[in-house]
């Protein structure tokens, strides 16, 4: 469960509530949450099932490429930053390390060809929970 929670907040980039001591994107959190209000049920719906309850509600898109905008983790050119996301992922949240991220992070950014911004964050987040889904069913 701590493994699927580290998922969740790091790729979502501590998006919906963040349920973590550590509190390293906070202020990035608030920010995006005033421009883009999401409920936490949303945030429970992909920990959960892989996807947003309503994949076609713009503003929990478009609150997940805030933050992703704000940490670096998407560039000025709205292109994702691999290298940039795995070292972000890196550790978060409390030191929790996941096998293959950077494999997970290279594939997921790989497929992600959206040309809407908000679409190809969130697309990159939901691929990145389905990959930590699938790998725990296999467990």
């Amino acid at each position: 469960m701590m493994k699927l929670q580290f998922i969740f907040v790091s790729v979502l980039l501590y998006t919906m509530s963040v349920r973590c001591e550590d509190e390293r994107f906070a202020e990035e959190k608030t920010e995006c949450n005033k421009l883009f209000p999401t409920a936490d049920e949303a945030e429970e719906h992909l920990r959960n099932l892989g996807s947003l309850p309503d994949e076609s509600d713009k503003t929990a898109l478009c609150f997940i490429h805030c933050i992703m905008e704000k940490t670096g983790m998407i560039n000025e050119e709205k292109e994702l930053q691999a290298p940039v996301i795995v070292e972000k992922l890196k550790g978060f949240p409390n030191g929790t390390e996941i096998e293959n991220l950077e494999e997970m992070v290279e594939k997921c950014v790989e497929e992600n060809t959206q040309e809407d911004h908000c679409e190809k964050a969130y697309g990159f987040a939901k691929c990145i929970m389905t990959s930590e889904i699938n790998t725990k069913k296999e467990e």
